[in-house]
């Protein structure tokens, strides 16, 4: 059904995930309710994978942590084997990037080193937006303010 091995099953069951079956110790058999509600979160509308969510926010996995998982945006359901991303918390974040940017997707928009962005905020070129929900930020820049540098930068 979840197309792991026994170890990997044995791994969930350490952790929680999976419940093993009481009435057989020796067996390595898993209660069905448990097994349904993992493959239900697996299967679930509410939820995305990780990697997806990344990919959504066009973002590298490490990047994903740091901008969005450490400031509080977003939570991630670790299931060992599975990472899940609630999609009403990734919807708030792609509702948010549609007015503003990260540095490094700034940076790239100018054709610039990710620095050059840092660069330009010390020279009071562009003011950046500090987001998060916990004492770590994201700092963000407005869309329209850096398509207005564009064509001043040569």
């Amino acid at each position: 059904m979840l197309a792991i091995s026994s170890n990997k099953v044995a791994v969930l069951v350490q952790k929680g995930i999976l419940r093993k079956n009481e009435d057989n110790p020796l067996s390595v058999q898993i209660e069905a309710c448990s097994l349904l509600n993992l493959k239900n979160k697996l299967l679930s509308d509410k939820f995305i994978s990780y990697l997806d969510a990344a990919k959504q926010l066009n973002c590298s996995a490490n990047w994903i942590k740091k901008y969005w998982c450490n400031t509080g945006f977003l939570s991630i359901e670790d299931l060992v084997y599975w990472k899940l991303i609630n999609k009403n918390e990734l919807t708030k974040i792609l509702n948010l990037k549609e007015e503003f940017i990260t540095g490094a997707e700034a940076s790239s928009l100018l054709g610039m080193r990710h620095s050059h962005i840092t660069n330009l905020q010390k020279q009071g070129l562009i003011k950046p937006h500090y987001f998060g929900k916990t004492d770590k930020k994201v700092r963000l820049f407005k869309k329209t303010e850096v398509l207005k540098l564009f064509p001043a930068i040569d």
